[in-house]
């Protein structure tokens, strides 16, 4: 009924695993143990990070303010430009049909 149970395993096998399992814990260990040192700094990154976005999207915004001021005085100055020529179109016309007129008169 009870059946020995061998693996294989000689009590030498036994003392390699136990040797190779005692080595994998130290390098656990120490891996663990070095990686948690760099902890902080990871926080501070992350940190460091998240202000950089946060600033860039108040600079992102403050430019984008700006782009739009700039947008509406060129709109504007154009529109005063053209008024101007417009203006000074209608002026010239206006001058040259009253000259017209006035030598039509000066020939009759």
């Amino acid at each position: 009924m009870w059946k020995k149970y061998n693996d294989g395993v000689s009590p030498q096998g036994m003392d390699n695993a136990l040797t190779a399992y005692t080595e994998a814990v130290e390098e656990f260990s120490s891996s663990t143990a070095e990686f948690l040192s760099h902890i902080p700094v990871l926080t501070n990154a992350r940190d460091a990070y998240q202000r950089a976005m946060a600033v860039s999207t108040q600079l992102r915004k403050v430019l984008d303010t700006g782009d739009e001021t700039l947008r509406i005085a060129m709109d504007q100055l154009k529109q005063a430009v053209n008024s101007q020529l417009h203006q000074a179109v209608a002026d010239t016309k206006k001058t040259e049909a009253a000259n017209g007129d006035k030598a039509d008169a000066a020939r009759a």
